[in-house]
């Protein structure tokens, strides 16, 4: 019997801490900001102490927004959030653009957090229209090919 109460304790405890992306369009009023950020040194490390690991889970374009739904290990704080333009290449077809979606903050607690993160990419539009971008995450093997008709 107390076997089965900690268990229920210990369920509820997890269950009650998840934030899950219920419904995604609600968050285009709040995108991130693209920080520019392109980098002169391909080479340049950036690792953050107490950067969180993150997996993408699925993408959906609602105007200049891309909602970006990602898990990642947590649930106790709310964390920091940033997403930094690292470069640009306009040679290929189509161009891509390799993107640091950066969250972090200290947690405690370890649990596998499903969230939305909406990333604002009109800086990246012009490029949408002539022939489309593809969003590359850096660490991530998910892309997204942002294009656009032309106006």
């Amino acid at each position: 019997m107390l076997v089965l109460i900690g268990a229920v304790l210990i369920f509820d405890a997890c269950t009650s801490s998840k934030k899950v992306a219920e419904n995604p369009t609600a968050i285009v009023n709040s995108c991130y900001d693209l920080n520019i950020e392109i980098r002169s040194d391909k080479n340049s490390d950036r690792r953050v102490s107490d950067r969180r690991v993150y997996e993408l889970v699925s993408f959906e374009l609602q105007d200049n927004c891309l909602l970006t739904v990602v898990n990642y290990s947590g649930g106790c704080t709310k964390p920091e959030i940033s997403v930094n333009l690292l470069e640009i290449d306009r040679g290929a077809y189509p161009k891509q653009a390799l993107i640091d979606l950066v969250i972090q903050g200290e947690d405690a607690c370890r649990e596998w957090v499903t969230d939305s993160i909406a990333i604002n990419i009109a800086y990246l539009e012009a490029m949408a229209r002539d022939g489309g971008i593809n969003l590359r995450f850096a660490g991530q093997e998910k892309e997204f090919l942002y294009a656009l008709p032309l106006k």
